[in-house]
């Protein structure tokens, strides 16, 4: 889904719609229609449907949370990607099933936890490559979906949705490839052992203790500039 809010109009008549109406009052259209309820332009029924109440949500995303400790791509690639959003292009929907046609190409999924911070939990390397080659530093609301979590959920195992890498986003970092780790706890499953218990006990396998730079998109960016250019350096 793309990320949207009200403009400041929108959202004053929805404030003086709800001090209004919060505590008494409702439809009464079946007195005298139609009423100041379902009239009123601050109802969130009305502004559904008015599409000047709305702005597209785009992120900036040098202060987003990364989740992952590191790129899983060459520096090659990464670089590929750079370019391409400096060139003007955007990691949307068509963009991406332009590049693989035969993949499920999801968005970059932005979780907001209960204290209002928000991570990348998928889509490391296209927010990366944003940050460093788009000029405005924006993330699109057409490259990205938001969706709401509880640390305890990102905490806790789900076996049903095929989620075996808890951790702790505030103080750890999944590794930047842990698929062979999920591979490994699928044959746990079948083998019918005891998956929560392997999970556990592996946790070194796809969890890091989480560094500075780790803390923001700006930060991890800094810090891998900065290794790519002392490295070309050192050759």
């Amino acid at each position: 889904m793309n990320s949207r809010r009200l403009v400041e109009s929108a959202q004053r008549d929805r404030e003086e719609f709800n001090n209004s109406y919060h505590l008494y009052g409702g439809c009464s259209c079946h007195i005298f229609p139609p009423c100041s309820f379902c009239t009123h332009p601050g109802n969130p029924l009305c502004q559904e449907e008015c599409d000047e109440c709305w702005e597209e949500d785009n992120l900036f995303v040098k202060d987003l949370h990364p989740t992952q400790d590191g790129f899983r791509h060459p520096p090659e690639q990464i670089f590929n990607m750079i370019r391409f959003v400096n060139e003007g292009g955007r990691f949307n929907t068509e963009s991406l099933n332009n590049h693989d046609p035969e993949k499920h190409n999801p968005l970059v999924a932005v979780t907001q936890f209960e204290d209002g911070s928000l991570y990348i939990r998928d889509g490391f390397h296209r927010v990366m490559s944003i940050f460093i080659g788009r000029t405005n530093g924006v993330l699109y609301h057409d490259e990205y979906f938001l969706e709401n979590l509880t640390y305890n959920r990102m905490m806790t195992p789900n076996l049903g949705m095929r989620y075996y890498t808890p951790f702790d986003p505030r103080i750890e970092v999944r590794a930047s490839d842990f698929g062979n780790f999920r591979t490994q706890v699928e044959e746990v499953i079948q083998n019918q052992k005891d998956p929560l218990e392997f999970i556990q006990s592996n946790r070194e396998i796809y969890v890091r203790s989480k560094q500075s730079h780790h803390e923001s998109v700006e930060l991890f960016a800094n810090r891998w500039l900065k290794e790519i250019s002392n490295s070309v350096t050192e050759k």
